[in-house]
């Protein structure tokens, strides 16, 4: 009468085993996908950082260019005002 209740539990036990042994497999495997999906955002977090800076330090020079430009012509003006105002 015992027999077959322990050979039951071994049976049962071994499925057990089995199922959380393949569990454990997949949950490894989407561990590392984790990991390297986690890897490529980073990756591209990096680049967007770098090409956003890129366009900032570009915004700066072409600010101070316009702003170079302005000075210039502003001077220009003036010196052209005041020799028509002085001729």
């Amino acid at each position: 009468m015992f027999m077959p209740y322990f050979v039951h539990m071994q049976q049962w036990s071994t499925a057990w085993k089995t199922a959380v042994d393949e569990h454990m497999a997949r949950l490894e495997q989407w561990n590392g996908e984790w990991a390297n999906a986690e890897t490529r955002a980073m990756e591209r977090a990096n680049e967007a950082i770098d090409e956003a800076a890129k366009l900032f330090k570009a915004s700066l020079r072409y600010g101070h260019e316009l702003s170079s430009a302005w000075r210039k012509q502003s001077a220009e003006a003036t010196r052209q005002a005041a020799s028509v105002i002085g001729a």
